[in-house]
């Protein structure tokens, strides 16, 4: 792979803005689009995906921009509950700098919510420690962090309890320390949203298959048109979550396992609903495969990689899926990753 750095800009585009936040010009990596206006950031992104969806997955131009849509717009600043910080040798909190493990103290942080901020420089240090994970459920007004050893998993958060409650879609949801959610309550309530209505309306006795669920974001809102719903996910801190998150759902499943390796059993009635949300790794032939077994009527795929993304749609194409609509999110403001929440019917 062949890398650039800007040395000078000549004729700056319109789009092009001077980043917002001091820490940034100190080599703090971890807002990398702040030099593009925020009200073209979706719109780039936008294109970024078409010219996957060409390249990749061998959509045509004039298809793949009568799929590809945007979504509703989210802030770009002081949004973010849940965040990952850095500790240098010192102790002192901070975010790594640009492409290297230095450490670039932080004072404040301007796309954590205030109450992310307030916990991500209170918090006491260990000796040791490589990272502070930090959450905060802007419903309950609980707050949680979790300090990262070398090899070591185990909760040293100092602000207990170990879980935070949010409330997204009108459901409150229980997510502990150690589960993945998203950066933001308001990410989180766009993206079901918009996955609620991919999915469509739900007949009688229909099953909803939620793969990669997490701690139940969509089976436990989503869900809830369902008469039956199986999550499937292989991180045991997310299902414990899960089950709990479910545990008012009479037909609700919850399969701690590897997506690739789990398959379905065949139920009568009509077919699945699936939803996948996978990691940047996204789902691989294997995950494909996982979901072409499910025989689902719909699939709606939640990306958050172009790459994976864009190969996953020509894999989900190739096993017999039709992509109908494409809508990019933008969960990650002032950084180059976008989520991309496509629907595909079986054909």
């Amino acid at each position: 792979m062949i890398r650039a750095e800007i040395d000078e800009v000549v004729a700056a585009s319109p789009d092009r803005q001077e980043p917002w936040c001091p820490h940034r010009a100190e080599g703090c990596g971890g807002c990398g689009w702040q030099h593009v206006r925020p009200d073209r950031q979706l719109a780039l992104k936008r294109s970024v995906v078409l010219d996957a969806l060409r390249r990749t997955a061998g959509l045509d131009s004039e298809t793949a921009d009568r799929l590809v849509r945007l979504g509703p717009e989210l802030a770009d600043r002081h949004h973010r509950t849940t965040m990952r910080a850095a500790i240098d040798a010192q102790g002192q909190v901070g975010m790594r700098a640009y492409r290297s493990d230095q450490i670039i103290p932080i004072v404040t942080c301007g796309v954590a919510h205030p109450d992310l901020d307030a916990v991500m420089w209170t918090s006491e240090v260990a000796a040791g420690a490589l990272e502070l994970e930090m959450r905060v459920g802007l419903a309950s007004g609980e707050r949680t962090s979790r300090l990262v050893f070398p090899g070591d998993d185990l909760l040293h958060g100092p602000l207990p309890p170990g879980v935070v409650h949010e409330t997204i879609a009108g459901v409150s949801l229980r997510v502990s320390a150690g589960s993945f959610f998203q950066t933001s309550a308001a990410g989180a309530q766009a993206l079901v949203e918009l996955v609620d209505e991919a999915v469509g309306s739900a007949n009688a006795g229909q099953l909803l298959v939620d793969l990669y669920g997490g701690v139940g974001l969509f089976a436990a809102t989503v869900g809830r048109r369902f008469d039956a719903v199986t999550l499937v996910e292989i991180a045991k801190s997310s299902c414990r979550d899960a089950r709990v998150n479910l545990a008012s759902r009479t037909a609700a499943d919850v399969v701690e396992r590897d997506v690739t390796r789990w398959r379905p059993v065949r139920r009568a009635g009509p077919r699945p609903i699936v939803i996948a949300d996978p990691s940047r790794r996204g789902l691989s032939r294997a995950g494909v495969a996982t979901i072409a077994a499910c025989r689902p009527e719909r699939v709606v795929l939640a990306s958050c990689d172009v790459g994976s993304y864009a190969r996953d749609a020509s894999l989900l194409i190739e096993a017999g899926f039709e992509l109908t609509d494409a809508v990019c999110l933008d969960l990650f403001p002032n950084t180059p990753h976008v989520e991309v929440v496509s629907t595909f019917v079986a054909r």
